[in-house]
């Protein structure tokens, strides 16, 4: 856990298992999850240069992956390149034979949940997101 989660969470951290990624590049941002400390928690070690934080929750009869992600709304071709990152990331940890939910906002106001497609087909950080998100079936 890094020192701004806990220290903020300081009175009552006991009770919850805290996992932060904190920006440390600029002001504001980062993820944080917080479950109650009753389920038993596994974090699950992730790329530092993304804000993302991953566990598995160990239930009697089954495991889950939660994964929080966040992705500033830049859509610049720096913005581009960086995309591939946090997609590589989410392959790697969605690469596993139990459920996976996601969580989080990667600012792709372009996307048509409902269709899931890209509204705009030349805007490669919307459509490789659906690339990934038609491959693993979410």
């Amino acid at each position: 856990m890094r020192t701004r989660c806990k220290n903020s969470l300081k009175t009552c951290v006991y009770l919850f298992f805290v996992i932060c990624h904190d920006r440390t590049d600029a002001a504001g941002g980062g993820v944080c999850a917080i479950v109650d400390s009753k389920f038993s928690t596994v974090q699950i070690d992730t790329d530092p240069s993304i804000e993302l934080v991953a566990f598995d929750m160990l239930l009697p009869n089954t495991r889950l992956r939660y994964i929080v992600v966040y992705r500033k709304p830049e859509y610049t071709p720096a913005a581009r390149l960086y995309m591939e990152s946090p997609l590589v990331c989410l392959r790697q940890l969605c690469s596993v034979d139990y459920t996976v939910l996601i969580a989080g906002d990667l600012n792709l106001p372009f996307v048509d949940g409902s269709l899931m497609d890209a509204i705009k087909e030349s805007d490669e950080i919307h459509n490789n997101f659906i690339e990934f998100v038609k491959e693993f079936g979410f």
